[in-house]
């Protein structure tokens, strides 16, 4: 998936950078993740997931990390795209707290089409949530417009500011 080529190549960037570079043989670049569209180990009485976003899962020993992406909607005034997808980023997070209890972390990444009408996409989110931080969020009153301060990692590219 598109996140997860992203998040792969972020992390190969960065152990690239560092000083105590582990260069093991259990490296999770080398694992494939389980794609969930049929929602593996999911119960069948578990919530649907939100419309258009995709859900992947790669297993790791600290815990399951849940890639959520979906297309930002880019036919509207910026302040509209921005809310759109902050109130999808809520719905994320909450059927992946839901639906994934093995999930330590959730990674949601945001795409657009480029600004030029090519066929190339760009990611303009890329924010992590800790299941400590998932488990604190209260998805009955959270504001929407908060919830990429409280990421634990990421980004949200300026014209989602």
């Amino acid at each position: 998936s598109r996140l997860i080529a992203a998040m792969l190549a972020s992390v190969t960037f960065l152990a690239g950078c560092g000083a105590d570079t582990d260069t093991s043989s259990s490296d999770t670049s080398a694992q494939v993740p389980a794609t969930t569209g049929a929602q593996q180990g999911v119960p069948p009485d578990s919530p649907q997931p939100p419309a258009g976003v995709e859900f992947d899962v790669l297993p790791g020993a600290g815990g399951d990390s849940v890639f959520a992406e979906f297309d930002v909607s880019h036919n509207v005034t910026t302040g509209t795209i921005r809310r759109v997808a902050q109130a999808e980023t809520v719905a994320i997070l909450k059927y992946a707290r839901d639906t994934y209890p093995d999930a330590s972390k959730v990674f949601v990444g945001g795409w657009v089409p480029a600004a030029d009408g090519s066929v190339e996409e760009r990611q303009v989110l890329n924010a992590e949530y800790e299941r400590a931080t998932l488990e604190k969020i209260n998805f009955d009153q959270i504001d929407p417009a908060t919830i990429w301060e409280i990421r634990d990692g990421g980004t949200v590219h300026t014209e989602l500011q």
